[in-house]
């Protein structure tokens, strides 16, 4: 929706950049007279540049931000441009604080599921696991719980089921393997 803010009303408006969780959006409007306006939506409330900016002290009333162009990840930071004091074109940059009150828990991490299959005439054994696409996964093994060592390197998650087959060395009359398969963010 359009800022309901200003002077005058919008004809449209262009988004040209979301922050990393998608609860910040910048762009501009052009107004009825054909002027450009930066605006900034935050989850979906609109605002108006110039009026964030020259409430908190940040740029002068007779400066016009035209546009907003971008926004860090967290969405607390919105750069652009716009027409200065002194009639150039200058550039700015205008730091929030978009974070909710009380802020949002992160969302969980599912641990995957392992399943495993033994072949008996080797010793040989395969594990599943589920992946996800923003996660990566390594498998870990050894014959002390204690002292499980990689066994393979960091694999991005497809979201699709991965496999991964085992060959244990059980020396010195071991009777016990242990696997564990190891998830972070990407």
């Amino acid at each position: 929706p359009p800022p309901t803010t200003g002077t005058h009303a919008y004809t449209g408006l262009t988004c040209f950049s979301v922050s990393g969780d998608g609860r910040v959006i910048v762009g501009y409007g052009e107004n009825v007279l054909g002027r450009e306006e930066a605006v900034f939506w935050i989850d979906e409330q609109p605002f108006r540049v110039s009026d964030v900016a020259f409430a908190a002290g940040v740029l002068p009333p007779s400066w016009e931000p035209f546009r907003a162009y971008g926004t860090d990840f967290t969405g607390n930071v919105i750069c652009g441009h716009g027409q200065a004091t002194s009639g150039k074109i200058e550039g700015y940059v205008l730091t929030l604080d978009t974070t909710p009150d009380p802020p949002p828990d992160p969302p969980a991490v599912t641990l995957p599921q392992v399943r495993f299959d033994a072949v008996a005439s080797n010793g040989d054994f395969t594990i599943r696991y589920q992946t996800r696409p923003d996660l990566r996964y390594r498998v870990w093994g050894g014959t002390l719980l204690s002292a499980l060592t990689p066994l393979n390197a960091w694999v991005h998650g497809t979201g699709a089921e991965e496999a991964y087959t085992i060959t244990p060395a059980t020396t010195g009359g071991a009777k016990a393997f242990f696997v564990s398969v190891e998830v972070q963010g990407n």
